[in-house]
């Protein structure tokens, strides 16, 4: 088997069930390279970002910090990188079901 390196870990979370303290399901995807943790969920205008060394329990989310913001427009190209790297390359779907929020 050959292992290719990446920049990062690539999570995916797609909730099928609502969660405490959310009112619609979650879409959220994730970039862990070496020191970082950036979260960004689908239709919101928050995520989470942590530096892992200085703050390994995730205690102080950076996400909004100006001082982040390089670091995160890099982890945003990183993080697109790796998910269009490991996308299938299946026939496109001509029709997609929308499932309404709660169902």
């Amino acid at each position: 088997m050959l292992l290719v390196p990446v920049d990062a870990i690539i999570v995916e979370e797609d909730s099928q069930r609502l969660t405490t303290g959310f009112n619609k399901l979650q879409r959220v995807r994730t970039v862990v390279p070496d020191r970082h943790r950036m979260s960004i969920r689908q239709g919101e205008n928050w995520g989470e970002f942590y530096n892992l060394q200085s703050d390994p329990t995730e205690v102080n989310n950076l996400f909004d910090e100006a001082s982040a913001e390089q670091i995160r427009a890099t982890l945003t190209e990183t993080m697109l990188g790796q998910i269009i790297e490991l996308q299938g390359w299946a026939a496109l779907l001509a029709y997609r079901a929308l499932v309404p929020p709660g169902c």
